[in-house]
């Protein structure tokens, strides 16, 4: 190909994209082109055209025809010119056509580089800094490896705009709300998420939702650090919000892990009770995202609030959607304190409309009645609807595993087995889907199988999965060290060990399933201490199952707040069910309840041990109560 015939083929392209660039002509310093997009022209047109200042898909031109190893000398690109006419649209214009293979083009000339560089450390605003990201939010821009410089640039801007007298507010919100998902970029966000937090006293209540918007999306913010000022300043603002803007920033908080203080979580359940109370509707987004982060939250100062929250809900029911009432009577989970005429009302709802729910509706209604004290087993034709809709949507078990997986735990623990889908949850397949959530779910359903139903036949799992799940539970367990459970346990243990000795107590984590220790004590029917020795071992994964020695095996059940029937020292159906797995195994289950526990003196704590191993020794049907 002659020389000629290529710059008559660059100009037919120039001519016949003049739509798309309209002020991008090639520059031709007098010399004919043609544009490469009319490369099957049998007659391309010539033209001589002005010299001007270059476009940015100008330079993409030269940069083609520069980076052709047929004529090297051909090197166009002139930096003080892309200087003074390159935009930050025509940049992105620019490296978005040279990511582009259908030229040929396989590098880019250095020359190009360094001139992006010094355009963006020169002339980089506000303005363009939004511009950038917006092209890379819309998937019109992927940084290339050999235009990484642009990360640092942004960094550099970024600060710059900070220190400024008059700070930007809103174009700084803006870069962050854009700098979402964007990994590649993920460092530029430290230095605006701290400057927020630092000057969070001059934000306004919009503001602040923006900043919260953006923030909803990491993991690390600052809002780890709730102090009692940071709480004070948090509960001033949300007063004076809308409940959408309220619902954003809760959100926020249910996103990243972190919970706000008491007050904060005070002052959005009462705006909440408020507009339930006295608008007609409240959209499904605001409302869903209230409730959810107030079931995060888990404050027990909130559970009157969150009481009254559904009372309110009650009479507006007919207003809203199934799953609406679901996210409100499950917001009262983590406080332990579930609304039982709200969900006895959505069981009525559902049996006859079940196909309006998802699977993590039905995973959060049972849940809910868990927590409530309904037994489902007597709801007989609402559990063979419920069958019949969960037969119907076996193409979603794969897609929503964990709601399956969850939903299926939750029936088992009202004795309610489809054994289909139980083999189902327990096959190759699906455990190749395992995650950190899921693996205590399965492992609670092979085991529920062994001891309940020695009849099952379908699959089971093998012995090298079963270990595999109990070390991911295991390591659940061992990052728990420091909890408030394990130290009442200890506490429990050691007055055994001042009781009876250390020969006869242990801590162990009996049932795999769940992952928690607990202290186990092995008397004779005299009350007399026994040596445990090596009688507890086992595998990992396996039950340990108490030894049929003649001696009684005691096992002590710390129940804290959320085993327990409302407020009361009383154990809800999920406490009744791992009681009922803990004599199937062998053990005396004794239960001890955490908030009690937590308000004696040792001395207390000490008879209390004695009292209870005293009443079950002297009433051996207990071992024989099932759920």
């Amino acid at each position: 190909m002659t020389r000629f015939r290529l710059f008559a083929k660059c100009q037919s392209l120039a001519v016949n994209n003049s739509r798309l660039f309209r002020r991008s002509r090639p520059l031709t310093d007098g010399k004919p082109v043609v544009s490469p997009f009319r490369l099957n022209s049998p007659s391309p047109r010539i033209c001589l055209m002005p010299e001007r200042p270059r476009s940015g898909q100008e330079i993409y031109f030269e940069t083609v025809m520069a980076n052709n190893p047929d004529y090297p000398e051909h090197h166009l690109i002139c930096e003080n010119t892309m200087k003074k006419r390159f935009t930050a649209n025509k940049l992105v214009m620019a490296v978005r056509d040279l990511r582009s293979n259908d030229m040929g083009v396989t590098t880019v000339p250095q020359k190009f580089d360094f001139a992006c560089k010094d355009y963006l450390e020169d002339s980089f605003s506000a303005d363009d800094v939004i511009e950038i990201l917006c092209k890379l939010r819309k998937g019109l821009l992927v940084l290339p490896s050999h235009l990484q410089q642009l990360k640092d640039v942004l960094i550099l801007q970024i600060e710059h705009l900070m220190k400024k007298d008059d700070v930007p507010v809103n174009k700084l919100l803006t870069v962050l709300h854009l700098l979402k998902n964007l990994t590649q970029l993920s460092s530029v966000c430290d230095p605006l998420v701290q400057f927020f937090y630092e000057n969070k006293s001059k934000l306004t209540g919009s503001q602040l939702t923006v900043y919260f918007h953006a923030l909803h999306i990491y993991k690390n913010f600052p809002l780890h650090r709730c102090t009692e000022e940071f709480d004070s300043f948090l509960s001033h603002h949300l007063k004076s919000m809308s409940l959408e803007n309220v619902a954003v920033i809760a959100f926020a908080f249910f996103r990243c892990l972190s919970k706000p203080g008491n007050m904060s979580c005070k002052v959005v359940a009462e705006k909440l009770r408020y507009h339930l109370e006295n608008c007609e509707h409240i959209r499904y987004e605001t409302l869903t995202s209230v409730c959810k982060f107030l079931q995060f939250a888990g404050s027990h100062a909130l559970a009157n609030d969150l009481y009254a929250i559904s009372e309110v809900f009650i009479g507006k029911m007919e207003k809203y959607s199934l799953m609406t009432a679901i996210h409100v009577a499950s917001a009262n989970i983590n406080v332990n304190n579930v609304n039982a005429r709200l969900v006895e009302l959505i069981l009525e709802k559902t049996e006859i409309n079940p196909d309006k729910l998802r699977l993590k509706d039905y995973e959060r209604l049972f849940l809910s009645a868990l927590f409530a004290n309904i037994d489902l087993r007597k709801k007989k034709e609402f559990i063979e609807v419920v069958k019949k809709e969960l037969e119907m949507r076996e193409n979603d078990f794969m897609k929503y595993h964990i709601s399956f997986i969850s939903l299926l735990m939750h029936l088992i623990s009202y004795g309610i087995y489809i054994d289909h889908l139980l083999s189902f949850a327990l096959s190759q397949d699906y455990r190749s889907l395992t995650t950190t959530g899921s693996a205590h779910c399965i492992l609670f359903i092979d085991a529920t199988l062994e001891m309940e139903r020695p009849d099952y036949r379908g699959n089971k799992l093998p012995k090298v999965e079963r270990e595999r799940l109990a070390k991911i539970v295991i390591a659940n367990l061992e990052s728990q060290t420091n909890t408030a459970a394990l130290r009442s346990n200890n506490e429990i243990r050691n007055c055994l060990v001042s009781i009876y000795g250390e020969s006869s107590c242990t801590m162990k984590c009996l049932l795999p399933h769940y992952n928690t220790m607990h202290p186990v004590l092995s008397l004779n029917k005299d009350m007399e201490p026994q040596e445990i020795g090596d009688k507890l071992k086992n595998s990992t994964g396996e039950i340990v199952r108490a030894p049929k020695d003649g001696n009684l095996w005691f096992c002590f059940v710390l129940v804290r707040r959320q085993g327990c029937l409302g407020f009361e020292a009383k154990p809800n159906l999920i406490t009744c069910v791992k009681l009922k797995h803990f004599r199937l195994a062998g053990y005396v289950p004794l239960t001890v309840y955490h908030q009690v526990w937590c308000r004696m003196t040792d001395t207390k704590k000490m008879n209390t041990i004695k009292e209870l191993l005293s009443s079950r020794i002297n009433n051996p049907s207990f071992s024989q109560r099932t759920f």
